[in-house]
């Protein structure tokens, strides 16, 4: 069944355990030094530094370990380090980037196995010197693969977590967004990283550079799932546009061409297939009766395996789409 209930106990884990409200909050700090991802201008993120201390991991893999210890095999846990539990860093603001806690920048010892310390240390992205020269795209391109591989190194250190733990059931990697295509990625890396209007979301800043994530973890996607947590949102030109047949023939190097109009649900589902990835869904949440249609031609249309709702309980509060939307809408599309 396509839209089969997911199962009552993974959905508290996804909530209770550790996506948005437990490792991913402030009480995993403990008494760790630079237990916040820093950015510049003395700016805290309202996440954790799982990218670049130890100690915050290590503390978290023991709240791990007692979590499956004690729930056991449930239907899933969900992946994912920002404060909504999706495989990014936490928004930014400002043009903010995680990187300038002691640990990251190398005046104090800590960052994790497989992390190094900064590449152009004290550099400001958007800076167009370093130390009195001209800072080159050799340099930029650097500084990004190293901060962008902190993150993936943290993701693939969050999924050996749980099978150290002793979990064998499936793994959700929640990805939300069209995140930084390659003419984006392109354009940015370019700018040197500087604040520019066609990232307002700040994509690059946070991440999302999806089609690099799950070739970067392909070694770690046994037994996982890509959760598109943002089903029918904006994206898209005409919006929502659905997967169609032929999509997955397209080579990567032609990406330029079409995903700007297409919306982050074919998007996604074309990097996963890449890597042989079954893939579900949940809507963005806020959405509206009438965005009920458009939700499921997209489930239909990507062939998603399942479709949980954000949130549930605005299907019962008068101004979103209502249980009974829902519930029409399921047995419209067995």
């Amino acid at each position: 069944m396509k839209y089969r209930k997911l199962g009552k106990t993974g959905l508290e884990i996804s909530e209770l355990g550790y996506g948005a409200w437990g490792i991913s909050g402030k009480q995993w700090i403990g008494a760790t030094d630079d237990g916040s991802l820093a950015a510049l201008r003395k700016a805290i993120s309202s996440g954790v530094n799982f990218s670049f201390n130890q100690a915050v991991r290590t503390e978290a893999s023991a709240y791990i370990h007692d979590v499956v210890s004690t729930i056991g095999q449930v239907d899933y846990y969900r992946v994912g380090l920002s404060r909504a539990g999706e495989m990014q860093y936490p928004s930014a603001p400002n043009n903010n980037w995680w990187a300038f806690d002691s640990y990251a920048q190398g005046t104090a010892s800590g960052l994790p196995s497989g992390v190094g310390v900064t590449p152009l240390p004290g550099w400001i992205p958007g800076s167009s010197t370093y130390n009195g020269s001209p800072v080159t795209q050799a340099q930029v391109t650097a500084w990004y693969n190293w901060y962008y591989g902190a993150l993936i190194n943290a993701f693939a250190w969050e999924i050996d977590a749980h099978r150290a733990a002793g979990y064998s059931g499936t793994i959700q990697l929640v990805t939300p967004g069209t995140g930084a295509p390659p003419t984006l990625y392109k354009n940015r890396i370019a700018a040197n990283l500087a604040d520019v209007p066609y990232d307002s979301f700040h994509t690059m800043n946070i991440g999302q550079v999806w089609q690099r994530t799950f070739v970067d973890l392909a070694s770690h996607l046994s037994n996982t799932i890509l959760d598109i947590s943002s089903v029918y949102d904006n994206s898209g030109s005409p919006r929502g546009n659905v997967c169609q047949t032929g999509d997955d023939a397209l080579p990567m190097s032609s990406a330029d061409q079409w995903v700007s109009k297409w919306s982050d649900a074919r998007w996604l589902t074309y990097l996963a297939h890449k890597q042989n990835l079954p893939v579900m869904g949940e809507n963005p949440g806020d959405n509206t009766s009438a965005d009920v249609p458009g939700i499921f031609a997209l489930v239909n249309g990507c062939d998603l395996t399942g479709l949980m709702w954000a949130f549930d309980d605005q299907l019962y509060d008068g101004t979103h789409a209502s249980i009974n939307d829902y519930t029409a809408a399921i047995a419209a599309n067995p």
